[in-house]
């Protein structure tokens, strides 16, 4: 069973800075160094992070099945709330495309797939309350407004990813999430 993660006490909003400003030096996974802003900031950096939490993952839930990228983008579409995300609606369009997008596939970060993130993720999100799987939509919402290339679309799902994967790090405060990022704490 996926373990559960408290996500609407979160600070998290939709929204997406434009500045590249360095907000602070933290430790965030695996990446040691000064968080920014701007996805690009995290070119060819992601690799090891996305190879750490997929060993987790696959170390915690040793009779994981992912689902296919068909079901899940059904049951996201199915998705009671999903109806009021029209900018989630166009990521999960780009998404279903996988390979066939190449604005999935970040060759900044070894080709990391975001269709591929968004199974792992959605091994999580769906076990949480409907509410909770919210942050999924405003994640691809942010994806469609703030950064659709590639390094934004995996930049941002790994950081969803991150959260599910290494629950007890501050996730929340990545400052490219956040509507304030000056807002950190």
């Amino acid at each position: 069973m996926a373990q559960q993660v408290q996500v609407s006490g979160s600070n998290h909003t939709s929204g997406c800075d434009s500045g590249q400003r360095i907000l602070s030096t933290t430790r965030v996974g695996i990446i040691e160094e000064k968080l920014s802003c701007d996805t690009h900031a995290y070119d060819g950096k992601l690799w090891p992070l996305y190879q750490s939490l997929v060993q987790i993952q696959d170390e915690r839930f040793l009779s994981l099945e992912f689902l296919n990228l068909e079901t899940v983008l059904k049951e996201i579409k199915q998705h009671s709330l999903f109806k009021n995300y029209p900018e989630a609606q166009i990521a999960l369009g780009w998404l279903a495309q996988n390979e066939k997008n190449p604005q999935n596939i970040d060759r900044s970060n070894h080709n990391l797939n975001s269709a591929e993130l968004l199974q792992r993720i959605w091994f999580f999100v769906r076990t949480q309350p409907s509410a909770d799987q919210t942050v999924l939509f405003d994640v691809l919402t942010d994806i469609v407004k703030c950064g659709n290339c590639a390094q934004g679309r995996t930049t941002r799902l790994l950081w969803l990813y991150n959260c599910y994967v290494n629950p007890q790090q501050d996730c929340w405060n990545w400052p490219f999430l956040l509507k304030d990022p000056t807002a950190t704490s």
